[in-house]
Formats: C-alpha cells, sequence, structure tokens
C-alpha cells in the first residue's frame, strides 16, 4: 500500500522538493536591488571597502558625468580613471558628496541573465527637483557589482 501512495502522488513530491529549495536560498542569485541599497548605505557611512565592492570602478568610470572627467587640477590626469572614480565615492569625494545630500528612492529591477538594471531617482532636498536614473549591474565572482551610473 506504502507503493501505491508513492507512485500516486510523485508530482506532490516534486512540487515540495521545489519549494523546500526556493525558500532555502537555492534559486540562485542575489537581487540586483540590494547591491544599489547596500551602495548608498555605504556611501553614508564611509565604508570603503562595501563602496569597492559594490561598484566596478574600471567599467562605471565610462557614465559619470563630465565634471568628474574634467579634473580641477592637471596632476590628477596622469591618475587613471578607476581610481580617480573611486576618489569621487569614497571621503570628500563629489559623488560622494552629491548623492548623500540628495533622497535617493530605488525602483524596478530587470534581470536580463547576468545583467540588470535598477531604477534609482535622485531628489533634491531644496528643490525638490527629481533626478531619474538607471544603474546597470552585471553578475561575476558570485554578487552583483555596478558597471553604469547612468543610461
Amino acid at each position: 500500500m506504502d507503493t501505491q501512495i508513492r507512485y500516486r502522488f510523485p508530482g506532490l513530491a516534486i512540487f515540495a522538493a521545489i519549494t523546500v529549495c526556493l525558500s532555502l536560498g537555492c534559486a540562485g542569485k542575489p537581487n540586483p536591488k540590494d547591491t544599489v541599497m547596500d551602495l548608498f548605505t555605504a556611501l553614508h557611512a564611509d565604508d570603503t571597502t562595501m563602496v569597492l565592492r559594490s561598484v566596478d570602478t574600471g567599467r562605471a568610470w565610462r557614465s559619470v558625468s563630465l565634471d568628474l572627467k574634467q579634473p580641477d587640477d592637471s596632476l590628477l590626469t596622469a591618475i587613471p580613471w578607476g581610481e580617480r572614480l573611486e576618489s569621487a565615492l569614497t571621503g570628500d569625494g563629489r559623488l560622494r558628496s552629491r548623492w548623500t545630500k540628495m533622497q535617493v528612492v530605488i525602483g524596478e529591477t530587470e534581470i536580463k541573465a547576468d545583467s540588470a538594471t535598477v531604477e534609482v531617482s535622485f531628489i533634491d532636498r531644496d528643490t525638490r527637483i527629481q533626478f531619474y536614473s538607471k544603474m546597470a549591474l552585471v553578475f561575476y565572482d558570485d554578487h552583483w557589482r555596478i558597471v553604469a551610473f547612468a543610461m
């Protein structure tokens, strides 16, 4: 009689196994939105390690505004772009200063294989003007990394 029960409900066993796997985190990759939230948390805490874990500075520098790409000091032109971006995101850097002064709203996420975009809105606290952006992320080395700030 036991064998009849096992063979009558194989779909139930498969459904139970899938449910257990999904609830234990076997579903795969983490949510890219968490990486974006981690970035802003790290910026407010001035946590350089987490900022650099969240952003691929070697790729993301291409998407920053021109004022970061045109340094005030001609001595900075010898510094590689990735290091300039790292400097802009940490300490008294320009991006960190700008972004931590604004209210940030993180919106929808779109995932396609190992690529994703996350909507990010920056709201100026004084003027209440909203700046809409999308951050692009790529999944590698077991976590998502931001590779572009504005799309």
